[in-house]
């Protein structure tokens, strides 16, 4: 898809949808710097952080919460910490 002067240097689709998914490959290509990414405490993908999110998606919010919610009942039940 390089050199095709009619559309740019990459085609649309790439340009639309693979690079805003990897944000420092975008950076690599384009010539921009690298903004700074976080990894994700539930699954570990790397996400660029806005504000105070901690979790890359809206299902890995639901999941951390999930488990918070569990470890705090098992202590107010007085249940034994662990798996």
């Amino acid at each position: 898809m390089l050199n095709k002067w009619w559309t740019g240097a990459y085609c649309k689709y790439f340009r639309d949808a693979v690079l805003p998914a990897d944000p420092a490959l975008e950076a690599a290509l384009l010539g921009r710097a690298a903004p700074d990414t976080c990894s994700c405490s539930v699954c570990g993908n790397p996400f660029i952080q806005q504000g105070k999110r901690a979790y890359c998606s809206p299902a890995c919010q639901r999941e951390a919460d999930r488990c918070k919610a569990r470890e705090r009942m098992r202590e107010k039940r007085g249940g034994s910490k662990g798996v």
